[in-house]
């Protein structure tokens, strides 16, 4: 949680940010803190689209020394018909640190006063490479991706492709805690460098399809295939499962279901019906559940299995029937029918004997 540091907006600012929101008559909006007070440094009017705008006023109007804040208005407007901000937070490497912590700490505060609302997109940068345009919209493809529950290397930073490195390893110190090859515990068959890494990458969302098969020869789980989020498709799932021979299967499965977005994780262990010999199926389930069980276990891989599924037809992980395995259709309890009601009672019954009178 980031300390809050209670600098607030100036009258000046607090005027000219209600007006722009109001009108949309600025582009953009450089704020800066002077005085324990966040003030209006600068400002420029929209001349075109807003990619044109970005390549011409957000270089120009950021000092190498001086971290500020910078409002961008998009050419989009929300739901609500208000207009879409970014809030770009300057913080060059030539500037000192208590600025630079000042900036930081302060961010929170400034989006509030200028409403989350209005403000779709985040970014910070330290060099004026970062501030491109070009960079920028990197960034956009990346968030893009990781909200859909993908990532891409190729958009990644040196830091991030670093910090992946030292999870990775981090990853491998602990599996291998209690023994010196790479055998799984609990897993009599030790797993290959590209197997683990292949279900390290599918955790950290840079892959959507991997497939598992064990050498029976040297008995050790081998990676038989990968797939990127570019090459999978989901549709073509039951093309990818061989009829001869058995497989585990790992899939990453982003989707939407009733208006929320879900990410799902499937294991399948399919089992070849065709020419798949004793030895091989006895070999492959003995190994699933221990196999699964590390897969999941926190301390290991830590990779939250959505479904896990057994089958011997390539047909049965057709989308229709993953959907129905992932999201199974509510049973609606049967409608209980009233008891009919006794005839209303129309007072004590009379009681006549022979000889009285009618």
């Amino acid at each position: 949680m980031s300390h809050q540091t209670g600098i607030r907006p100036n009258e000046e600012l607090e005027k000219f940010c209600s007006k722009c929101k109001q009108d949309g008559s600025s582009r953009l909006i450089k704020c800066t803190i002077k005085n324990e007070q966040l003030c209006l440094e600068d400002h420029r009017e929209p001349q075109g689209k807003w990619e044109e705008d970005y390549y011409r006023f957000v270089n120009k109007l950021v000092d190498d020394n001086q971290p500020c804040y910078l409002l961008f208005r998009f050419d989009t407007r929300n739901s609500f018909g208000v207009h879409e901000w970014l809030i770009l937070v300057w913080s060059p490497e030539s500037s000192n640190v208590r600025e630079k912590m000042l900036y930081a700490s302060t961010k929170a505060s400034f989006k509030i006063f200028f409403g989350t609302s209005s403000i779709v997109s985040d970014y910070f940068a330290t060099t004026r490479d970062e501030l491109s345009l070009s960079c920028y919209k990197k960034h956009l493809s990346r968030k893009i991706k990781e909200q859909n529950g993908e990532k891409d290397e190729s958009l990644m930073t040196n830091q991030e492709l670093d910090l992946l490195k030292v999870r990775k390893e981090e990853a491998l110190a602990l599996t291998l805690e209690h023994a010196k090859s790479k055998t799984l515990p609990e897993v009599d068959l030790p797993m290959t460098d590209e197997a683990f890494d292949a279900l390290f990458d599918l955790k950290e969302g840079l892959l959507s399809y991997i497939q598992l098969s064990i050498d029976l020869n040297r008995e050790e789980i081998t990676l038989e295939s990968k797939e990127g989020h570019k090459e999978f498709d989901i549709k073509d799932l039951p093309n990818k499962v061989p009829v001869t021979n058995a497989r585990y299967h790992l899939i990453l499965y982003p989707h939407n279901h009733e208006n929320n977005y879900v990410k799902s994780i499937i294991f399948v262990y399919s089992v070849g019906r065709d020419g798949c010999s004793v030895k091989e199926r006895m070999l492959y389930s003995s190994c699933k559940s221990s196999l699964v069980s590390a897969i999941c276990d926190s301390n290991k891989f830590g990779i939250e299995v959505t479904k896990k599924l057994e089958i011997d037809d390539p047909n049965e992980l057709e989308l229709e029937n993953l959907l129905t395995e992932l999201h199974p259709k509510k049973i609606q309890p049967k409608q209980m029918f009233d008891k009919p009601k006794a005839p209303a009672k129309r007072g004590a019954r009379r009681i006549t004997r022979n000889g009285d009178e009618a």
